[in-house]
């Protein structure tokens, strides 16, 4: 039957201080006639089903019950999955529902205080042909006074979920209302006390109904009375009918939209971060379509070398913003974000046996639809299955599903052998494969205990669309972590990330310096973006423990440095004093067989002599002195640096120190370029290719042993270096 779907003006009449009574409205859709139930809630029920009068049937479903006098009381904890739900089963089809309530008062953080009452027809299909809400504040649908239907697949994917109307509510807790529900035909009244009236017309409900719920929030609710009765059609409401909705004090349009909650998905999957031995924080989005949008228009490419020039003089016509003539969601690669909730599930058995599961979070479209769980307690040296759903908001079932495992580290006093890898140079127009860059699929066939990425994972500034603002930005970001290698990679592989000047906001960028090619996009929306899209933590510069053979550190070296252009000196930093000081000291403190810094930006070199941004270069070349000549002072023989930035590899070694530095290499060939040439003095190793950076920490012979291998982007393995404890 094709669904007409009329929808009339209704409004809520309320009155400053809500009247509390628990008298019912007087029915006006339709008149009452056989009553079918009366429950005054003094018969004590449980789980199972037990006969009521006549032929319906009810049970204490979901949630925890208890009789009180007079009432039945709900509850709710944390963990007890769906919120209280009493069930109703019998036949009816035009029907009139009383219903006497009140909302608990909330004194626990997860409290929350809605009721609803649902007629169902589970024989004909899944949903719910009417709902009624008196919602205050659960996040489960819309807040307020509103009908509902919904109708979904036998595999719980939302093909409509109506708003036949939605109006405000005004109610308090510890106060009796009885509400009225009048079903006749397609059309649908609901009432509470006097104060409230919805109405709605739709096709769909004219239909048999087999079933009744009454679902209440997560605070304690009290259910005193239900009466259902077969309806009658009222002779007179076609008459009555528009005086009672004129009683509004304020004449609104009729209320004509009605829209559909549709599935949600996770395009981009999951990425695991910041994993220690106790913790780790997942990271996800809600988007509406379930891949990237591989059919929009491609937007890629370096900007022309006249663009550059203007750039990187501050030439007055880069300062003017003109948006694109493709909107975003367009584009190739878009991830739409969607309203809609989120839900984590971890466990350490493959059959999800004993598992801890989050509540269902909403995501906003403040955080670009995005959420990051905080997952805590875990076991140290530990695999977890992990599974996250998506829904949309007001489902009741995820329509979407990612799911894929990690690993946590040690203790300190255990040995663990690890395997991790280190990357940079994600350049998107430079991608080799129409799945992902080649070397994720590489480095997920190792396999590996973690990825770092040492920043440049997008290119915001030299890379189209330049991203001058906070949606292109985020853009950037979306067809960079859907592209399906990535994705996969990231389902089993946690990751550390760090940030560098391209996906900060543009070149060699530090806080005081003002682009204005990239405005109205500022460095302080970098620094939220960057943490709004990777997994992370309190601190963007942090160590990590990996079991006793391995300390790995990950330092910032944006958010506190000293301007490019200060003249070099005591006072001239990257770091900043107190990160730098930070760093001495845990490296320092660690007993662990191998101590390993992970840099975004080079400390030993040699850097093309342009270049003023980083430690191998004159501008900061006296705190890169400083710290490579700490390192000599403290004889640290068992302490290596990885960098990223440089479009090459390299292995060098500081004459004058012997700090070693492995540089990891762009993600591509095709990024690859601008070496300044091999130096043999310094360098072991010289390749200007793709690739990535693989460090193993094994045991050989009982000794720990530590190796540094160089990858070409296929995963073969072009040069090693290993070392033992001393």
């Amino acid at each position: 039957m094709h669904s007409r779907l009329l929808l009339l003006a209704a409004i809520v009449i309320f009155v400053t201080s809500p009247r509390a009574q628990a008298e019912a409205p007087t029915p006006a859709l339709a008149r009452p006639g056989k009553l079918l139930v009366d429950d005054d809630f003094t018969t004590v029920r449980d789980k199972k089903w037990m006969k009521l009068a006549g032929d319906w049937q009810v049970r204490a479903g979901l949630g925890e019950w208890k009789q009180r006098d007079g009432f039945y009381r709900s509850d709710w904890h944390p963990g007890g999955g769906h919120t209280p739900v009493m069930a109703y089963r019998g036949a009816c089809r035009d029907v009139i529902v009383e219903c006497t309530f009140r909302y608990g008062k909330r004194t626990e953080a997860y409290h929350d205080q809605c009721f609803r009452i649902a007629l169902d027809n589970r024989d004909a299909y899944t949903g719910h042909v009417v709902s009624a809400w008196a919602n205050r504040n659960n996040n489960f649908i819309d807040r307020g006074f509103l009908l509902q239907h919904i109708h979904k697949t036998p595999e719980k994917v939302t093909l409509k979920d109506l708003r036949l109307d939605k109006q405000h509510l005004h109610v308090d807790p510890d106060v009796w209302y009885t509400a009225l529900l009048e079903v006749v035909g397609d059309e649908v009244l609901f009432r509470l006390g006097d104060d409230h009236i919805a109405y709605g017309k739709y096709d769909e409900l004219d239909t048999d109904k087999t079933s009744l719920s009454l679902t209440l929030g997560k605070s304690p609710h009290d259910l005193k009375r239900l009466r259902i009765w077969q309806a009658l059609p009222n002779p007179d409401w076609n008459a009555n009918k528009q005086k009672l909705l004129a009683q509004r004090p304020i004449h609104t349009k009729p209320y004509a939209t009605a829209l559909p909650d549709r599935p949600v998905h996770l395009a981009m999957g999951f990425r695991v971060g910041e994993v220690n031995q106790e913790s780790a924080i997942v990271w996800t989005k809600v988007t509406e379509a379930p891949t990237r949008n591989n059919e929009g228009k491609r937007v890629v490419g370096q900007l022309g070398p006249r663009v550059i020039l203007n750039m990187k003089q501050g030439a007055r016509q880069a300062d003017k913003y003109t948006p694109l003539p493709t909107a975003v969601r367009d584009m190739e690669g878009a991830c739409p974000g969607a309203r809609g909730q989120v839900r984590a599930t971890w466990s350490l058995q493959d059959d999800f046996s004993g598992a801890r599961s989050t509540e269902w979070i909403d995501v906003l479209e403040a955080d670009d639809f995005t959420h990051q769980f905080a997952l805590t307690n875990l076991k140290p040296g530990s695999r977890y299955q992990l599974k996250i759903e998506a829904r949309p908001s007001g489902g009741e079932k995820a329509t979407a599903v990612a799911s894929g495992s990690f690993g946590t580290a040690a203790d300190s006093d255990a040995w663990q052998d690890v395997r991790f890898a280190v990357v940079t140079g994600q350049g998107y127009k430079d991608v080799d494969h129409p799945q992902g860059f080649h070397i994720y699929e590489a480095m997920r066939k190792m396999p590996l205990d973690f990825l770092v990425a040492t920043g440049d994972s997008v290119y915001y500034d030299s890379e189209r669309p330049q991203a001058r603002t906070i949606e292109l930005a985020r853009y950037h970001w979306q067809r960079m972590y859907s592209l399906p290698r990535i994705v996969e990679l990231h389902r089993s592989v946690p990751g550390y990330w760090e940030k560098d000047d391209h996906d900060t906001l543009s070149d060699d960028v530090f806080p005081n310096k003002k682009p204005i090619w990239m405005l109205p996009m500022t460095w302080n929306d970098g620094l939220r973006l960057f943490r709004e899209q990777t997994p992370m933590g309190k601190n963007t510069f942090r160590t990590i423990r990996w079991g006793r053979g391995l300390q790995v550190w990950f330092t910032e070296n944006r958010d506190f440095r000293s301007d490019n252009t200060d003249p070099d000196g005591p006072n001239k930093s990257i770091w900043g004093k107190q990160q730098r000081q930070w760093l001495m000291d845990s490296i320092l403190a660690s007993d662990a067989d191998f101590r390993v810094l992970v840099s975004p930006c080079p400390i030993v070199g040699p850097d093309r002599p342009n270049k003023n941004d980083n430690h191998a270069n004159e501008g900061f070349f006296h705190e890169g002195n400083l710290f490579r000549q700490w390192t000599k002072q403290q004889k640290l023989k068992n302490f290596y640096v990885c960098c990223g930035d440089r479009h090459w590899q390299y292995l060098s070694v500081d004459p004058a120190t012997g700090l070693r530095e492995f540089s990891c290499g762009p993600a591509s060939d095709a990024h690859a370029s601008g070496s300044p040439g091999q130096d043999p003095d310094v360098q072991a190793y010289h390749n200007v290719q793709g690739g990535y950076l693989s460090v193993s920490v094994t045991q050989e012979q009982g000794r720990p042993s530590i190796a540094f291998r160089f990858h070409g982007v296929d995963g073969r393995v072009d040069y090693e270096y290993r070392d033992r404890n001393p």
